[in-house]
């Protein structure tokens, strides 16, 4: 953990240990998940890719009512990236068994 960026350890230290919803938006078993779990009014969003080949799905996050959020995901010339995001409908893009999560 001493070498992970700060934006990631603040995330982690962020997560609630119990959800008020949940949501599976999509996925399908041993391919990929994506879930949406709410605490109060955040959002957490989560997808990982379970094969071995890069994937790009289509995600639909017009039901949070917020502005902006953040997502992280696997980086091309670092460990991690993180972007700014809005809740819309979007394309996420799995590195081989990659993943991300968002927070809004």
């Amino acid at each position: 953990m001493a070498k992970m960026p700060d934006y990631v350890v603040g995330y982690l230290k962020e997560i609630p240990i119990a959800w008020d919803e949940s949501k599976l938006l999509g996925g399908f078993p041993g391919k990929d998940v994506i879930m949406a779990r709410r605490k109060g009014k955040i959002w957490f969003i989560t997808g990982i890719n379970g094969e071995n080949k890069p994937k790009e799905i289509t995600i639909d996050l017009s039901f949070i009512k917020t502005n902006e959020g953040f997502m992280i995901t696997d980086g091309s010339d670092s460990l991690f990236t993180k972007s700014t995001v809005k809740p819309e409908k979007m394309i996420v893009n799995f590195k081989p068994y990659g993943g991300f999560v968002m927070k809004f």
